[in-house]
């Protein structure tokens, strides 16, 4: 009887830490997930933003080797020193943005990326 007890303890230890990572929306960068798209939508950057930049080196990264992680960017920056990837991007109810959020990569005169940031606007 005790077993069956430790059991139901230690599952429901191991569904609320893994039910509580799930729910931070905190998930490992892949590649292909990174890919998918939805319409103009890219579900699965958002959760795995923090762990790309964490554990992933992006800083010394040549231009085609960025590629070949993150596939084609979605635009160049303002400064045309860089390019950006979409992370999000919310219309609310309109046909204009409400809210974006993209990563941004810089290089230097070498096509090496030497920055890396996130860009988050959301309309006043």
């Amino acid at each position: 009887m005790w077993f069956k007890k430790v059991i139901l303890i230690l599952s429901m230890a191991m569904l609320s830490v893994f039910g509580c990572r799930r729910l931070t929306g905190k998930v490992p960068f892949y590649k292909e997930k990174w890919l998918e798209r939805e319409d103009w939508d890219y579900p699965r950057r958002d959760e795995m933003i923090d762990d790309l930049i964490k554990n992933h080196k992006l800083k010394g990264l040549r231009y085609k080797q960025m590629i070949e992680l993150l596939g084609e960017p979605q635009g160049n920056t303002q400064d045309s020193i860089g390019v950006y990837y979409q992370i999000v991007e919310d219309f609310g109810s309109d046909i204009d943005p409400v809210y974006t959020k993209n990563l941004s990569v810089e290089f230097n005169k070498d096509s090496i990326i030497n920055k890396v940031t996130i860009e988050e606007w959301k309309k006043p």
